[in-house]
């Protein structure tokens, strides 16, 4: 055979299995859903890792034994 009619000759049939239909993880229940620490302490703030909100010292803070503190009130938001 020479390198025209391999280049046209029939493909060799390959198996391919059949797709299956997508199926998507059914959601959590409600009261198992992951809730957002309400505040970070500064320290976590800081170093912009998650902090886990215990109080009055969060696990980060315990670990590397240093005084944790939470800032009171609200941020101030930038004025455009």
């Amino acid at each position: 055979m020479d390198a025209h009619a391999r280049l046209h000759a029939p493909a060799a049939k390959v198996a391919i299995p059949p797709l299956r239909p997508r199926v998507d993880p059914a959601p959590p229940p409600s009261g198992a859903e992951k809730r957002r620490t309400p505040k970070a302490c500064v320290e976590c703030r800081s170093r912009k890792i998650k902090c886990n909100g215990k109080r009055p010292t969060c696990e980060h803070c315990e670990q590397c034994q240093i005084i944790c503190v939470y800032a009171e009130g609200k941020r101030e938001q930038n004025k455009r």
